[in-house]
C-alpha cells in the first residue's frame, strides 16, 4: 500500500496536477472531517492540488502526516494553473532574449 501512495506522489511531482481530483468538477481538494472557514484566499499546495483558502492547506497537512505521507505546504497564493501560465510567460520572454541579437524578432 505504501508503495502506491509513493508512486502516486512521485507520479504527481513527474506530471503534476492535483492526485485527489473532485467528483463534482471543482477546482479544490475536497477535503473531509475539517473545519475551514468559508473566506476565499485560493491557494495552490505543495501536492499540486488547488486550496480553497489557509485553513484547507492546514487540514490536508495534518491528512497526509497522520498517515505518514509528505506533508502539504503552501505553495503560493492563488491557484496552481496560474503558476503554469506564469512561467510559461517567463519561458517566452527568455526565449525572446535569447537570441542573440539586439534586433526584435
Amino acid at each position: 500500500m505504501k508503495l502506491l501512495v509513493m508512486l502516486g506522489l512521485l507520479t504527481n511531482a513527474v506530471w503534476g496536477g492535483c492526485p485527489h481530483p473532485r467528483a463534482d468538477g471543482s477546482q479544490f481538494r475536497a477535503l473531509e472531517g475539517c473545519l475551514i472557514n468559508r473566506m476565499y484566499a485560493p491557494q495552490c499546495g505543495s501536492d499540486g492540488c488547488n486550496y480553497v483558502n489557509g485553513d484547507a492547506v492546514r487540514c490536508a497537512n495534518t491528512f497526509a502526516l497522520t498517515r505518514n505521507l509528505p506533508g502539504v505546504e503552501m505553495s503560493h497564493f492563488g491557484m496552481c494553473e496560474e503558476d503554469k501560465e506564469e512561467d510559461n510567460m517567463i519561458e517566452d520572454i527568455s526565449a525572446d532574449k535569447g537570441n542573440g541579437t539586439d534586433a526584435p524578432a
